[in-house]
C-alpha cells in the first residue's frame, strides 16, 4: 500500500505535491455516504478494530499521493504512517463531520465516524470491557467524555474555518511532520523540514492563484486555528490518559502498539 502508484489516474505533471494531496483526499473520500447515512448505535472491540483498520488504510492511500513520501525508504515510509494515521483520521472525520452538518446531511450532535455511518454523541454506547477491567460508564474518567473522544471542539473550529481541501491537506502534514520531526530529531527531522517547506510553497501559490492580491494572512491564520485547536486537545486527552495509565485501567494487548506510539507525542 505504501508504494503502489498503479491506481494513480491523474496527468502528474499538471499538479504540485499540495493539489495531489488534494487530489487524493477526493479520492479516499468517494466512499463517504451523504443521504440516509446508517447509524452506530454501540462502539466495542469489533467496531473500533475495523475503523482503525480502515482509517490506517485511507490514510496510507491518502498519503501515496505525496511524491515526495513515495521517494522515502520503506522505514521512514512506516515512521510517517504511523504518525499520520491518527492525525488524518481525527482532522478529516472532524472536517467531514461539519460539512456533513453544513449540509444538513446529518444532525448537529452527529459525527461522522466512518465513511458508511455516524454516531450520535448524545445517545451512543460504549462498550469497553475488552479494554478495562473498571465498568464501561466509568471510562469516561481516563478517556474522556464521548465528545471528547471524539474530539468535538476540533469539529466546531472546522465548521468555524471550512478548510478546502488544499488548506485541510496542508494542516494534516504540518501537524505530521512538526510532530515527527521534533521526536525523531536528526535527518528525520531536516527531511521533514523539507517536505514542510515544500507545502508552504505550494500553499503561497495556492492562495496567490485564488486571491491575486495575495494578502491571505488572515485566511492562513484561520485556518492555523485547527493546528492550535488540534494540540489543546491532544494536551487534554494525554492528561486524562496518564490518569487511566497510573489506576491501571487499560488491560488490553496490543499485537501492533507502535501504531499508536506517536498518538501522545511525549
Amino acid at each position: 500500500m505504501l508504494s503502489d502508484r498503479s491506481f494513480k489516474d491523474y496527468d502528474r505533471k499538471c499538479l504540485n505535491p499540495l493539489q495531489k494531496l488534494a487530489y487524493g483526499l477526493r479520492e479516499v473520500r468517494k466512499s463517504q455516504i451523504w443521504d440516509n447515512i446508517p447509524i452506530t448505535e454501540c462502539i466495542g472491540k469489533n467496531e473500533s478494530l475495523t475503523f482503525w483498520k480502515s482509517e490506517v488504510e485511507r490514510s496510507c492511500t491518502w498519503l501515496s499521493y505525496f511524491d515526495e513520501f513515495q521517494k522515502l525508504s520503506i522505514e521512514d515510509k512506516t515512521h510517517i504512517s504511523k504518525c499520520m494515521w491518527i492525525i488524518f483520521t481525527r482532522l478529516e472525520r472532524s472536517a467531514m463531520t461539519a460539512e456533513l452538518r453544513r449540509a444538513n446531511k446529518c444532525g448537529s450532535s452527529d459525527y461522522a465516524f466512518t465513511t458508511y455511518s455516524v454516531i450520535n454523541t448524545n445517545t451512543l454506547k460504549w462498550d469497553f470491557n475488552w479494554l478495562t477491567h473498571f465498568p464501561s460508564d466509568q471510562m469516561q474518567n481516563f478517556l474522556g467524555t464521548t465528545p471528547m473522544i471524539l474530539c468535538e471542539p476540533l469539529t466546531n473550529c472546522m465548521a468555524e474555518v471550512q478548510p478546502t481541501e488544499e488548506e485541510l491537506c496542508y494542516i494534516l502534514c504540518d501537524l505530521c511532520f512538526y510532530f515527527l520531526g521534533s521526536k525523531l530529531g536528526g535527518a528525520m527531522q531536516e527531511t521533514m523540514e523539507r517536505f514542510q517547506g515544500i507545502l508552504a510553497d505550494n500553499l503561497h501559490q495556492y492562495y496567490v492563484e485564488h486571491d491575486k492580491t495575495s494578502r491571505y494572512s488572515h485566511r492562513l491564520g484561520q485556518i492555523l486555528k485547527i493546528s492550535q485547536q488540534y494540540k489543546s486537545i491532544m494536551e487534554e486527552k494525554r492528561k486524562i490518559r496518564v490518569l487511566g495509565e497510573i489506576f491501571n485501567a487499560f488491560r488490553a494487548e496490543w499485537s501492533h502498539t507502535d501504531l499508536f506510539i506517536y498518538e501522545r507525542f511525549d
